[in-house]
């Protein structure tokens, strides 16, 4: 008996071309898939670290409260907010300059709130209230200050 031909050198490329592209397509699908539980993995994380980073915010925030209160002489009143940190309130001095480049919301997608003077400590040298509303945005117990 005679052993069956071997294949032609072209069907063997073909083989390993196809063998190539499926390889590369079980790849990219694992990939997509651990892609996909990092992602989730991910988010879950920031839900859990939102009060964190909604303290870090608000002390940054506090550092540009004060460095406007050094180069106008008071911190912006309740009504101009903390957009006076970005842009020129009416009653700036003439060397106003930005505190902040921009504004960010809180982590739970809702401006921070901010009063001047706070009526809690109106003597106090840093007489402001400036926090988040926290995960259930209304005042209650669960919101967040840096003090």
């Amino acid at each position: 008996m005679n052993p069956p031909p071997l294949p032609s050198r072209r069907k063997r490329n073909l083989g390993i071309v196809a063998l190539v592209v499926v390889g590369l397509l079980l790849v990219g699908a694992y990939g997509c898939w651990v892609f996909s539980k990092a992602k989730t993995t991910a988010i879950f994380i920031v839900k859990e670290q939102r009060p964190i980073v909604a303290k870090a915010v608000i002390h940054s925030y506090s550092v540009a409260l004060i460095t406007y209160r050094g180069r106008a002489g008071s911190f912006p009143t309740t009504a101009e907010g903390l957009d006076a940190l970005v842009k020129r309130p009416a009653s700036a001095p003439a060397n106003w300059q930005p505190a902040m480049s921009r504004l960010q919301p809180d982590p739970w997608g809702r401006p921070y709130q901010y009063v001047s003077p706070n009526p809690a400590t109106p003597n106090d040298l840093k007489s402001y209230d400036l926090f988040s509303l926290g995960p259930d945005g209304v005042v209650s117990a669960d919101d967040i200050r840096d003090r």
